[in-house]
């Protein structure tokens, strides 16, 4: 071998087996590891790469040409590995300037990673629960519009890089459903499990949800009024817009006992029942299963206590529908999410659909399911948390053959009228107190929840009975005059014409055929009573009601002469 065509020492034990090729061992020039030393040496070396091969032409060794190819394609191959290398420092380089300018890096084609990066960087807290998006804003979750989401997950995709290309994404409506579903995925909270108020991780030491209340300045736990750090841990519709004051340093709602003793003089049990009302809507407990009605003459108070309510619970807490829109198709939308529905328009027009009205504050009180028919939006469905207080200047009167929704029914009764001497300055001085009445409010929970259920007022209880007897006259009619024995029975005209006279003594105007009448009294005695002919003693079937008769007190209400009599 010429030494001239030898490599320089510094290479020589690199590249040295080239040199050792003969034309007997030719084939070893094909083998893997001596094709990569040519192609390294002919990238590297360029000049020393052309000597070695012209001197293997001249010694005629065989297979140049397929040598040649073999070598051209290693050469291409180790080009592209390193030009592959060089793109990636670059993008890795690309991606950590990114990253430190603030600017999120995504793989395209990762959904759920962007739906992670996308809820982790712009949205922390949200959630979908029941069909509705969700998010934590200060003490509370609010409801965020789908559209909403969408434009914001529109702008956070097309200002995200492409990890690949570390370009900016071009999005397209697909990719932004694509992305949208797989957040949907991350965010679900079963409506079940996840009813609010709850905790969403709880922890031990956490305390009841339903005797939390959210204020601006941290949740308070009622019982113990210790407060605590506000977290998005804690899912709630509802908080308080305002700061939790400690009672030790609260002088009290002085100007707010004032106008209540103005309203109740020397009727304590009134102020005392409205502060338990007070405090039972704090939280989202609806065991009472309970609707308040405060009645009184214009200017007697009502509006003024609807409006004190209203502050201190948060407008965006409550919802003021009339009665009528009950009985309409999307009429509870509205509920949703609310803690309190303050009614003052009990007017109800000629079309207006009482039985599903009654339903309705029935189902809602009752914490039944309820399938909320939502406009252009899946229906809600679950059991709603909101109360339900009535302001009216009249009784609540509505058809209820069973007296189920008078029995739910809390009362309140303002006498007194302040018409022409409105105080105009009243309600200002009244939201300076709500600290002070949120105070007072807890300790009618503390009362309330010491005792256990809500204690009527005589003047609610007097109420209550009149109405019961206007809206179902057959169950007061009941109540009042009848009693009910499986061993006894009454002619079923005899037992209608009593009726008919206590209505009309009580002044009880509503038509009743004996076949109606038959029908209300079942369903007031609870399907205790029953219908049977027995004979008379001329052998005729008499109709009569088994299991029922008139009290001894009110037999003058019927004649003796009937012919039902056996």
């Amino acid at each position: 071998m010429n030494d001239a065509h030898a490599p320089e020492s510094s290479a020589a034990s690199k590249f040295a087996p080239l040199y050792k090729i003969t034309r007997d061992n030719f084939t070893e020039a094909f083998e893997p590891k001596n094709l990569a030393l040519l192609a390294e040496l002919k990238h590297t070396d360029p000049g020393r790469f052309h000597d070695l091969r012209d001197k293997w032409r001249k010694d005629k060794f065989p297979g140049q040409g397929d040598l040649s190819k073999r070598i051209d394609e290693r050469v291409a191959h180790a080009l592209k590995q390193a030009s592959a290398k060089r793109r990636v420092q670059q993008i890795e380089e690309l991606k950590t300037r990114a990253e430190e300018a603030g600017e999120v890096v995504v793989d395209v084609y990762d959904n759920r990673a962007i739906a992670r990066l996308f809820r982790d960087n712009v949205r922390p807290n949200l959630i979908f629960n029941n069909g509705t998006w969700l998010d934590f804003r200060h003490n509370r979750y609010v409801e965020v519009e789908d559209k909403h989401v969408r434009a914001d997950l529109w702008a956070f995709v097309e200002k995200a890089i492409d990890s690949t290309y570390m370009t900016k994404i071009k999005p397209t409506p697909n990719k932004v459903s694509a992305v949208l579903d797989a957040l949907n995925g991350l965010c679900f909270r079963e409506r079940r499990a996840f009813a609010p108020p709850t905790w969403l991780d709880r922890r031990e030491g956490d305390p009841p949800a339903n005797e939390i209340v959210a204020c601006q300045n941290g949740l308070l736990h009622i019982p113990s009024e210790e407060i605590r750090d506000l977290t998005p841990r804690f899912f709630t519709y509802n908080g308080l817009p305002f700061d939790y004051e400690d009672p030790m340093l609260d002088p009290g709602p002085r100007a707010w006992l004032a106008f209540l003793n103005d309203l109740w003089p020397e009727l304590p049990q009134s102020i005392e029942a409205l502060q338990e009302i007070f405090g039972y809507l704090l939280t989202a407990d609806t065991r009472q299963q309970k609707i308040f009605l405060i009645v009184g003459p214009p200017r007697s108070g009502k509006g003024t206590i609807g409006r004190i309510l209203t502050s201190l619970l948060g407008k965006e807490n409550c919802t003021s529908p009339s009665l009528k829109a009950l009985g309409s198709n999307f009429g509870m939308e509205s509920l949703v999410a609310k803690q309190l529905m303050l009614v003052s328009d009990m007017r109800l027009s000629r079309g207006s659909d009482t039985g599903e009205i009654t339903g309705n504050l029935l189902r809602i009180s009752g914490e039944d399911d309820i399938n909320v028919s939502r406009k252009y939006r899946d229906d809600w469905r679950g059991k709603l948390s909101t109360r339900i207080m009535l302001l009216s200047n009249i009784p609540l009167i509505m058809p209820d053959m069973s007296g189920a929704l008078i029995n739910r029914i809390i009362p309140l009764v303002l006498k007194k009228s302040f018409l022409g001497v409105e105080d105009t300055t009243l309600t200002d001085r009244l939201l300076a107190e709500l600290p002070s009445i949120l105070n007072w409010s807890i300790e009618g929970w503390k009362r309330l929840h010491e005792r256990g259920h809500f204690v009527l007022t005589p003047a609610g209880a007097e109420l209550n009975n009149y109405a019961s007897s206007q809206a179902s006259p057959v169950q007061a009619f009941l109540d009042e005059c009848c009693e009910l024995d499986p061993n006894v029975k009454i002619g079923k005209r005899r037992l209608c014409d009593a009726f008919d006279r206590w209505s009309e003594q009580e002044e009880v105007y509503r038509l009743h055929t004996e076949a109606s009448f038959g029908r209300e009294l079942r369903v007031a005695s609870g399907y205790r009573i029953s219908t049977t002919r027995p004979r008379d003693q001329y052998g005729r079937q008499v109709p009569h009601y088994a299991g029922i008769r008139l009290k001894e007190d009110y037999t003058h209400l019927t004649v003796e002469d009937f012919d039902d009599d056996l």
